[in-house]
């Protein structure tokens, strides 16, 4: 729905600091720029059992400088621990060192911008963004329609994000996962279908950690750099699940987010003055637990169960990298063996935690007086944007079956009508695994829709009226030539 909010100033700074006459007087608006932080207020009380952290900018809004919350950005400390359970003494007979050393820390990987579930914040006692679960699906939309191939090379590993790759056809055995194939050296690729998912395999490169023989564990933490406190092997004898000697992966790192991802208000918002706002943040927080059939190939064969244990919010934002194409799945024991994995990801509230508690930074600006007084000499300016809601519609078909639903909204001037499919979680539906795939350690959502679907044959109707002038398949390309330019 579109809404208006009046800022005390607009970009007027930002538009004299970029006009080239500034530049040729030798003047401009900006004596200094600063960039602070505030610390959530759940900071230091133990785990985020409800995954909010609460965050209140008034004190940077009292500094007088004006503020550019178009860039700011959270940096919130985050842990992804894989644990390996096993119940026969395991030799690996073609791993290195007899453990599957230097392939563990290949295990595990994140999703594309599936940390926070909702985002609520308020201004002066008033809600500008109301809490609407399911925002990772809408930041991955948006990211996906909008982002140009420089934005990629320039932002991707800052934010952690690159496409899933749509050509994959390694998967984990079942129809209802899209497994994290990461194979570095398994890595093929024929007729435009590959093996790996390499947008999971540019993830994984830009989030794992560097071992340098030069840098001590203390270091890495001073530097804010991601540390893996892992053993670093699959273990080879019997190993109880949860046990420390399991954890071949226990990564800590910190995760940036860009406020102008999340939502529209503050994409548009530019700067301003003694505005301050209260962030409501939901961060998806899970435990999933996979377990394989007894098999010398237990990493390469279908998982016999999938449990997930959602500690808050409603996806897991870590993956598992499973199944044949997969660094662990090269491994083959001399014995038959169940392998237990438990893949958690969480706020980090741990001793490795790269820094305490989840920041909001926000950059500010001093500016030389001449150009504070033509800024409040301006008038007040509305500025509109886009604000979004979520509505489930719960509609099983089976395969190649039609789905005709009508969707009810209060929503004031839509502006666009996001589809999003999804196989079902039902035992009796496809795949059947009992919960959304988003809450799957082997599926890419929400940083993707689930494979093998798609829209075919699609009609809109508003009211009484039909919005496309004929049925059409919908398809991949479709897409893009929707929100291209």
């Amino acid at each position: 729905m579109s809404l208006f909010e009046t800022k005390t100033a607009d970009n007027f700074i930002y538009e004299e600091a970029s006009d080239p006459r500034e530049h040729l007087s030798e003047s401009t608006p900006f004596l200094r720029k600063n960039i602070s932080y505030v610390v959530d207020q759940q900071s230091g009380m133990g785990q985020y059992t409800s995954g909010e952290c609460i965050i209140d900018s008034q004190a940077i809004a009292a500094s007088g400088n004006m503020i550019d919350w178009r860039n700011a950005y959270i940096a919130t400390p985050q842990q992804v621990k894989v644990n390996l359970g096993s119940t026969v003494a395991t030799p690996w007979t073609n791993s290195s060192g007899g453990g599957g050393v230097g392939l563990a820390k290949f295990a595990a990987a994140i999703k594309n911008c599936s940390l926070l579930d909702s985002i609520k914040v308020e201004a002066n006692g008033k809600t500008i963004i109301t809490a609407t679960e399911g925002l990772s699906h809408l930041v991955n939309f948006k990211l996906l329609s909008t982002m140009t191939p420089a934005a990629l090379a320039k932002d991707g590993a800052i934010i952690g994000w690159y496409p899933d790759d749509q050509g994959q056809v390694g998967d984990s055995g079942l129809d209802s996962f899209n497994s994290g194939n990461d194979p570095i050296s398994f890595y093929s690729q024929s007729d435009g279908a590959n093996q790996a998912n390499r947008g999971l395999i540019e993830r994984q490169t830009n989030w794992l950690p560097t071992f340098s023989p030069f840098m001590a564990d203390s270091n890495l933490k001073e530097e804010g750099a991601a540390y893996d406190a892992g053993n670093g092997s699959v273990p080879t004898g019997v190993v109880a699940v949860g046990a420390a000697a399991g954890d071949v992966v226990d990564i800590h790192y910190v995760a940036v987010i860009r406020l102008r991802d999340l939502h529209d208000y503050f994409d548009k918002h530019c700067l301003s003055r003694g505005v301050s706002y209260r962030f409501t943040l939901k961060f998806n927080q899970s435990v999933s637990t996979i377990t394989s059939p007894s098999s010398n190939t237990p990493f390469n064969v279908a998982p016999a169960s999938i449990a997930n244990n959602q500690i808050s919010g409603s996806a897991q934002p870590a993956m598992l990298c499973w199944g044949g194409a997969s660094m662990l799945g090269r491994l083959t024991a001399t014995n038959p063996t169940v392998i237990t994995a438990t893949i958690t990801a969480q706020i980090d509230t741990t001793t490795f935690a790269r820094f305490s508690g989840t920041r909001l930074y926000v950059p500010s600006f001093e500016l030389e007086p001449s150009h504070q007084e033509k800024l409040l000499a301006q008038p007040i300016i509305k500025r509109s944007f886009m604000d979004f809601m979520t509505q489930t519609t719960q509609t099983y078909a089976q395969a190649g079956g039609p789905i005709n639903v009508q969707v009810s909204t209060s929503a004031t001037n839509p502006r666009a009508l996001i589809v999003i499919p999804r196989w079902s979680m039902t035992t009796t539906g496809n795949g059947g695994q009992g919960f959304y795939s988003e809450k799957s350690p082997l599926s890419t959502v929400p940083g993707s829709t689930d494979a093998l679907l798609s829209l075919t044959n699609l009609q809109v109707k508003l009211g009484s009226n039909f919005v496309l002038p004929d049925r059409m398949f919908y398809s991949f390309q479709q897409f893009q030539d929707h929100v291209a330019g």
